[in-house]
């Protein structure tokens, strides 16, 4: 198992930071009791699954050998199942065709959970506007009688 040191040194920070800030998107894989980061590419095309010949390997069972793909462009992150037996979900729900991954958003691959951080202004976690709320004690408005 990795160090917090080593962990952030491959997040592109130094052991004494605070805080570190990725430059791309990443996903945080937790599998068989043990977690660790997978750094995305700036753009292109990782293959998810079990086999030999994949970008990102799940050792499971319950993962099959071509599982999923994920796509960088555009600073823009997407999912798509590849056919696989057990399907990939997001957020609970099945993944059918492609689909935006969000930062925060949780991708299961078989019975693996992959936590999508995207720096990227669109995810819609950044899009959401805050509530507006009324000052306490002041009544709200209304033209009723």
């Amino acid at each position: 198992m990795e160090s917090v040191d080593q962990t952030k040194s491959r997040l592109g920070g130094r052991a004494n930071e605070e805080h570190v800030v990725p430059t791309t998107a990443y996903l945080l894989v937790v599998e068989n009791d043990s977690s660790r980061i997978f750094h995305l590419p700036r753009s292109g095309v990782v293959v998810i699954g079990r086999g030999n010949e994949v970008e990102l390997r799940l050792d499971h069972a319950s993962v099959s050998r071509r599982h999923a793909t994920i796509r960088v462009d555009d600073g823009v992150v997407r999912i798509a199942d590849l056919g696989s037996h057990n399907g990939t979900r997001v957020n609970g729900e099945a993944v059918s065709e492609a689909r935006v991954l969000a930062s925060g958003d949780v991708a299961t691959v078989g019975t693996s959970s992959v936590s999508c951080t995207s720096p990227s202004p669109r995810s819609r976690r950044a899009r959401r506007t805050p509530r507006r709320r009324g000052v306490a004690g002041s009544p709200r408005s209304s033209n009723a009688p």
